[in-house]
């Protein structure tokens, strides 16, 4: 298992706990999520359409997060680097404790989510680093791609029927004119 992988198991547990403490300790955050939905739901005329819109988009998202990352590769990094980004996020809960000169709801888990967060993304970059080079297929020697031709149009003509001798003197048959299924 990849280190980025066990990291990023470690960041969803994380923020199990995080909600948990937020629930036990209070929820400023979701304080600032309502705001931020009042004001995405004052652009439309009614909830139901903000609603109509922002269900569809965070389906699509998701849908292109998880193609993303079983598609590999340059895309896979990229979503699981927009994922890992949110648990260094959380840093926000450390200057607000700073701020208030108290504990707020959140600091406790949010400096692991934070650590691991920042191991998480380096972990994925150090894993994607060597995997820039690609190696360029061997070139085709000109006698293997006359066999491959040969193979192939000898298949075709096995299939059609046709007799190889009638191809090197020029004549088909008479009843390969009139067979529909057989057309060169």
């Amino acid at each position: 298992m990849n280190t980025s992988t066990r990291l990023y198991g470690w960041i969803k547990l994380l923020t199990v706990l995080h909600v948990g403490e937020q629930v036990m300790f209070g929820m400023q955050d979701v304080r600032a999520l309502k705001r931020m939905l009042a004001a995405y739901d004052g652009c439309f005329r009614n909830a139901g359409n903000a609603a109509a819109v922002l269900l569809p988009t965070g389906v699509g998202l998701a849908m292109l997060t998880i193609h993303c990352i079983l598609k590999g590769g340059r895309a896979r990094f990229i979503a699981l680097f927009v994922l890992g980004l949110p648990a260094i996020g959380e840093l926000h809960h450390l200057v607000e404790t700073a701020n208030a000169g108290h504990y707020t709801s959140g600091t406790v888990t949010a400096v692991p989510s934070v650590v691991c967060g920042m191991l998480f993304l380096r972990a994925l970059v150090e894993e994607n680093r060597g995997k820039k080079t690609v190696k360029a297929p061997a070139p085709l020697q000109p006698a293997v791609a006359v066999r491959i031709a040969r193979d192939s149009v000898g298949a075709t003509l096995t299939r059609t029927r046709i007799p190889v001798a009638a191809l090197h003197l020029g004549t088909l048959p008479q009843s390969h004119y009139r067979n529909p299924v057989c057309k060169l």
